[in-house]
């Protein structure tokens, strides 16, 4: 069971960087299944990609591989920080709980 807390969404970007701390960060916000069909699928990608690269350019040219790559990291870095967001605001207090009108008072 993951732990119930706030994680930060800088280290969690820092994470999906690393191999397998990747899947780490995926699973401390809930998010490890759908975190690794994402993988599955640019895996797929990326062999298809390559397939049609090897067989157009006679392997001379992985340009368009390292597109996928490039774009799976992305992909990966948008998707972890906004559910590291949507993580964080389950356990976080709006300022319009506290004080509806929106009007701050100065304490003495």
């Amino acid at each position: 069971m993951v732990t119930q807390k706030p994680v930060s969404v800088n280290w969690q970007t820092l994470f999906i960087l690393i191999p397998i701390i990747d899947l780490w960060a995926a699973y401390r916000v809930e998010k490890l299944g759908l975190y690794i069909l994402l993988i599955i699928a640019l895996a797929v990608v990326g062999f298809i990609v390559g397939f049609v690269e090897g067989f157009l350019f006679f392997g001379m040219s992985d340009f368009f591989s390292w597109i996928v790559v490039l774009v799976g990291v992305i992909i990966s870095i948008i998707l972890i920080r906004s559910w590291s967001t949507e993580w964080n605001e389950k356990f976080g207090k709006s300022d319009d709980d506290d004080n509806p009108s929106g009007v701050k008072y100065k304490l003495d």
